[in-house]
């Protein structure tokens, strides 16, 4: 028998991206959020999503943090289907613990995202 499912509802805190929130992404996100200020680079934020890999955070773009600690970057549009607001976010757990045993990794040219020559 084919049966259908939905997903439970979770709660999640967000942040989102406005380009000049750094400090309020740094208290979100800890050291798992790095900014690299380049005038030749239209990415310049970063947030690492797993120990071993970093996605470019574009201007408003949503850092979501679930309630295990995990970090994801999505959208306005992914946002808005997913999420709803419903107050505010408790003070965040402490980076630290949710880090623990993550190697102290900083982005690389192999796992940050790169800008591709146009070819038009």
């Amino acid at each position: 028998m084919i049966r259908r499912y939905q997903t439970r509802p979770a709660e999640v805190s967000a942040v989102q991206w406005d380009g000049n929130n750094l400090t309020e992404l740094h208290d979100f996100a800890g050291n798992r959020f790095e900014y690299r200020p380049d005038p030749n680079a239209e990415d310049v934020a970063f947030v690492q999503v797993t120990p071993t890999s970093w996605v470019s955070l574009g201007e408003d773009r949503w850092v979501v943090r679930d309630r295990d600690g995990a970090l994801r970057v999505c959208s306005p549009a992914e946002f808005a289907a997913d999420y709803e607001p419903v107050g505010e976010a408790p003070d965040p757990p402490a980076v630290e613990r949710l880090t623990a045993g993550w190697p102290l990794l900083q982005p690389s040219r192999r796992n940050t995202p790169r800008r591709l020559p146009d070819v038009r």
